[in-house]
């Protein structure tokens, strides 16, 4: 197991990951991977990141064209279907923030319809 991951499923996520797209970062393919990035909103992991790429891929401007954006649209692992272990801190965390908030900002509102 490597020094850096104390946590047995994820040490198997990535172990899946390297073997699903290789060990560099599967957005920029410049540098070694060394986390296991997933969707916070499903929980599935999306491939294996560098730390410059795990910092900046949910705010990329991009829909297309640069690799961040590529990564986003066809994640490499998504066949894969693995839930990441943070998951469930992040579903907390979610209803942590509609609890506080009284609304979820995340979810669209549906229009209101005037009746007749």
């Amino acid at each position: 197991m490597a020094a850096y991951c104390s946590d047995d499923r994820l040490s198997w996520i990535r172990r899946r990951l390297i073997d699903r797209g290789g060990p560099l970062c599967h957005a920029c393919q410049r540098t070694i991977g060394v986390v296991a990035d997933h969707d916070h909103f499903t929980g599935l992991c999306r491939g294996l990141l560098c730390w410059s790429c795990n910092l900046e891929i949910d705010v990329c401007p991009h829909l297309d064209g640069c690799p961040r954006a590529v990564y986003l649209n066809n994640p490499p692992a998504l066949e894969l279907r693995l839930r990441h272990p943070n998951a469930a801190k992040d579903r907390q965390h979610d209803h942590a923030r509609i609890e506080y908030l009284g609304i979820d900002p995340v979810t669209p509102v549906r229009a209101w319809v005037r009746k007749i």
